[in-house]
């Protein structure tokens, strides 16, 4: 709001969605019945909202986000929803956003790929994901050549906040951050797991034969072997810390780095799926993320992740008939 080198910087970084004007920004500006709160609003001389810019660092996407912000924008002049995150969100979050927006009913055409990521909506829309480095980079770019020191001097704070942020391990304690929601969900993730694997186990599907439940330092894991046996190496169902920070999802079935190997057109619908359904770690392991039906019942929770189980094994015996 009150340097114009910080507007400048941050505008180069919008200008690939067409928009160049000088705007007036200010926070957190309630409209509508959904209260939608976005962090960071651009208006033009007209009044209209022309970008929208919230702001992340760990926090999940909200129920508004990002499909009330997206009906918050000017239409009649390109504009644009920008979300604001740490470099390590992008593989996971920018996927969600636009299967939200999508399946809402906005198309989702991709326009850039790059340090920032953009796609055009239906109009004039645009969204846009870019990282804390990329827009105080800009900001720092215009500020030195316009000798603007005080914005120079909350770039280098806003970076180590940024950088302290983003460390691992660092995030500050939020009040109610400990309460009982946390737990039951971890103990209800490790619940339904031990009920699929019993259940596949007693229905012939699996074998549990010399294996056992094993916790690990990132999470749980049930090993079990496909019957009949595909390759003589287990599979496990996870939920995964790791990947659930990475990936933004917590339940995963791993597999031993010579399933990978038969990985080929089977898979090719899991490997391009968005987001992903499969990973590929250094090791050579993979991991297929089994999705979590919402708000339904523990039943049904465990008979679609038995059935999404069941799937990857028959492709897999698919795959290794033919070899």
């Amino acid at each position: 709001a009150h340097s114009a080198s910080a507007r400048n910087g941050l505008t180069s970084i919008l200008s690939g969605t067409g928009i160049s004007e000088n705007l007036s920004y200010r926070t957190q500006q309630a409209k509508g019945d959904a209260l939608a709160r976005p962090d960071l609003t651009g208006r033009d001389d007209q009044g209209r909202n022309v970008v929208l810019i919230e702001a992340k660092f760990w926090a999940g996407l909200t129920d508004n986000q990002p499909n009330t912000y997206i009906a918050m924008l000017a239409d009649d002049v390109p504009s644009t929803l920008c979300f604001l995150i740490p470099q390590e969100r992008m593989t996971s979050l920018w996927p969600e956003v636009c299967s939200r927006a999508f399946d809402t009913g906005f198309s989702v055409i991709m326009e850039h790929d790059g340090e920032y990521k953009s796609a055009r909506l239906a109009g004039n829309k645009h969204l846009l994901m870019t990282t804390w480095t990329t827009v105080l980079t800009a900001i720092e770019t215009a500020a030195t050549a316009s000798g603007e020191t005080l914005t120079l001097s909350d770039v280098s704070q806003l970076r180590g906040l940024c950088e302290e942020q983003e460390a691992e391990g660092s995030l500050p304690i939020r009040p109610g951050e400990f309460g009982p929601e946390a737990p039951r969900r971890i103990l209800g993730l490790m619940n339904v797991i031990d009920q699929v694997i019993n259940g596949l186990a007693q229905a012939g599907s699996i074998s549990l034969s010399g294996l056992r439940a094993t916790p690990l330092r990132n999470g749980y894991r049930r090993y079990f072997d496909a019957m009949p046996r595909i390759l003589p190496h287990n599979f496990g169902l996870d939920y995964n810390l790791d990947l659930w920070r990475q990936y933004e999802h917590p339940m995963w079935l791993w597999a031993y780095r010579e399933y990978g190997s038969l990985i080929r057109q089977e898979f090719v619908d899991y490997e391009r799926a968005v987001p992903t359904r499969l990973i590929r770690e250094d090791s050579g392991d993979i991991f297929f993320r089994i999705n979590l039906p919402v708000g339904a019942e523990i039943d049904e929770v465990v008979r679609n992740i038995s059935l999404q189980i069941q799937e990857i094994m028959d492709r897999f015996r698919t795959v290794h008939s033919t070899d």
